[in-house]
């Protein structure tokens, strides 16, 4: 009986292991195809020689390139520049606090202002440096407590404003002091985000969104649509606001935040943490990855550097830079967007609007002739499409007879023209 249970035993050991064995094989082989596949997604982006801080706020003016470190790298050196393109960085935190308990420097934004750079810091205020990041003052007459964990910096014509965990504070355009916090109307002083749109300031905090008048310290929350109101990132072009939220996605806003809706399809990563915009392509910074939108009506796509939390995006001339937790990559946008060059059209019309029945979309010749079978496509605000045609000519009849009451986008593509435009269905 004991030999025939040891032989049991053996033949279940031997059938376990020849298991084991084939689960392996097929770990291996996954491991090796998803390396495989890695460097295929990640081939479009380049790692620079910056690769392996953790880099939290990124700035860019002409062919001057700035990184702020941040926390979660302990000893991290600050602030980094380039002045090629990221292919080399040199340390410039001279002057800059170090935290010796915690033993990092954490830079959560940095902003140039005409000669001089701004970086806000955690727990220590705002420092100015008026020679590309050599040395470094503090600006912080006027900050104090929590106002001294700066998490958002924007430029207004004549001013510069702090989003802090105490508010938003104000200061004249050297930064020398500060006046705030401004919080009359916040109904949460975590400010994270910043965006200034004309007159108006948007406040993203840890509770939703607050717009402001700049010369009026009165915030109105505006966040009726947005289902997660932990804004961690904003971002504005023309008379379109975009909310990233931490767990709800990309929101947006035509009208001045009075409503807003998502804009969250092909979107796989709901953290959002920066924008950056180039024409009419939107890419956001996502705990995983970096998205682009091309434009309002399409599906967000990965743009290949899935598998690396992305704190920071900026954009030079031709290259958009991601500030991630293993340094700094870039790209080149024609790789991304597939576009090299387009004739943007400013003077499409769409007429009648509001429209009932039906629609004309009048696209006048560019350089060459005619649109040259351009395709139509129209979505609702929230991004579904619903009518997809192609044209040759520059005047298009479209029926609009049978759909929903709503605002509606226009999107029109050739291979010499692009424009976005939008109707109203009554």
């Amino acid at each position: 009986m004991k030999c025939e249970a040891f032989t049991n035993t053996l033949k279940e050991l031997v059938v376990s292991l020849s298991n084991y064995k084939n689960i392996m094989s097929k770990k291996i082989y996954i491991i090796i195809m998803l390396a495989v596949i890695g460097v295929r997604v990640n081939a479009q982006w380049q790692q620079t020689s910056l690769d392996s801080e953790n880099i939290s706020a990124l700035a860019i003016k002409g062919d001057t390139l700035l990184a702020g470190t941040g926390a979660v790298n302990y000893g991290g050196n600050g602030v980094y520049l380039s002045l090629n393109n990221g292919n080399s960085w040199t340390v410039v935190n001279n002057g800059l606090p170090y935290d010796t308990i915690s033993g990092w420097y954490y830079i959560p934004t940095l902003v140039f202002c005409g000669n001089n750079i701004f970086a806000g810091t955690y727990n220590r205020g705002v420092y100015k440096s008026s020679n590309i990041g050599n040395s470094w003052i503090p600006i912080s007459t006027g900050l104090s407590g929590s106002g001294n964990v700066v998490s958002a910096l924007s430029i207004s014509d004549t001013n510069i404003f702090a989003g802090t965990y105490n508010g938003v504070y104000m200061s004249s355009k050297d930064g020398n002091s500060w006046s705030g916090g401004l919080n009359t109307g916040l109904t949460n002083d975590y400010v994270w985000s910043l965006a200034i749109n004309d007159t108006n300031i948007y406040a993203g905090t840890a509770n939703g969104v607050f717009l402001s008048s700049i010369n009026v310290n009165n915030y109105t929350e505006i966040s009726i649509g947005i289902t997660n109101t932990e804004i961690k990132s904003l971002a504005i072009k023309g008379d379109t606001v975009f909310v990233g939220s931490y767990g709800g996605g990309v929101f947006f806003s035509t009208n001045n935040g009075s409503m807003w809706a998502a804009m969250n399809t092909g979107l796989t990563e709901m953290f959002i943490n920066a924008f950056a915009i180039s024409g009419n392509n939107i890419f956001v910074a996502t705990d995983d990855d970096v998205f682009l939108y091309s434009n309002i009506g399409n599906n967000w796509t990965s743009t290949g550097l899935a598998g690396y939390g992305v704190e920071a995006l900026a954009i030079s001339k031709d290259t958009i830079f991601a500030g991630t937790d293993m340094g700094v990559w870039k790209c080149a946008l024609s790789k991304l967007t597939g576009i090299n060059e387009l004739n943007y059209v400013d003077n499409m019309s769409v007429y009648p609007n509001p429209a009932t029945n039906a629609i004309t979309i009048d696209i006048p010749k560019v350089a060459g002739g005619s649109t040259r079978e351009a395709v139509i496509e129209i979505t609702r605000i929230q991004g579904q499409r619903v009518k997809t045609l192609a044209t040759t000519g520059n005047k298009t009849n479209v029926d609009v007879s049978a759909l929903p009451c709503g605002v509606y986008v226009i999107q029109v593509k050739s291979e010499k023209v692009y424009k976005v435009g939008k109707f109203v269905k009554e």
